[in-house]
């Protein structure tokens, strides 16, 4: 995994540049875990956050403020907006944004 690791997000981490810490093996960003460029691991925590068993299908900025709240990669919110508009579901239930 720590090949995946961008060596921009090496570097900062090991100029100890405000925010970003490393505990053990893994690489923070302020409070929120970093997740390297894994596309199987980022689409897993979106997932597991947008079809939350109680809360249903969630919008992408709802499933973007619980994801935030322990993970951060880059480009995260296209990613998660990406999943949530390609989601069927979603498409059927989401409500109807379009003034009359």
């Amino acid at each position: 995994m720590e090949e995946c690791i961008k060596e921009e997000v090496k570097r900062i981490v090991e100029s100890k540049e405000e925010g970003w810490r490393k505990e053990r093996k893994v690489i923070f960003w302020k409070k929120q875990a970093y997740i390297p460029d894994l596309t199987t691991l980022q689409e897993q925590i979106i997932q597991d956050h947008y079809n939350h068993e109680l809360k249903g299908h969630l919008g992408y900025t709802k499933t973007y403020k619980l994801i935030t709240r322990n993970y951060w990669w880059f480009y995260m919110l296209s990613d998660i907006k990406k999943y949530v508009l390609g989601c069927e579901q979603y498409q059927i239930t989401k409500p109807d944004q379009q003034r009359r």
